[in-house]
């Protein structure tokens, strides 16, 4: 949420999931990247109508450095150590995907 007297925004408020990074995503995009959520902020430019959704809750990144894009892919450490990679998709949740597969 977005409030505009203050000029800030809200995600998982009272929950205590630390912000760990601030990413930049493809045009007037923000990925927020929480300790144990990860977060998108739409039309930036234009904060009365910027809107945000949740992507997930199963995992969260490990630290603010722990992520790096090429192109339109962004890379992350989870806090659960798997390398994670964020691809551009209509569906939010078929955004994610293991960036090395497991081994079996």
């Amino acid at each position: 949420t977005f409030l505009r007297t203050d000029g800030e925004f809200f995600l998982n408020k009272g929950t205590s999931d630390e912000t760990r990074a601030l990413i930049p995503y493809l045009e007037d995009q923000l990925l927020c990247m929480n300790k144990r959520s990860i977060h998108i902020l739409n039309n930036l430019t234009n904060p009365t109508s910027a809107n945000t959704y949740e992507i997930t809750r199963q995992f969260g990144i490990i630290g603010p450095e722990a992520w790096a894009q090429s192109g339109a892919y962004t890379y992350f450490i989870s806090a659960e150590g798997d390398v994670q990679v964020i691809t551009p998709q209509k569906h939010w949740q078929k955004m994610f995907r293991s960036a090395v597969p497991s081994k079996k």
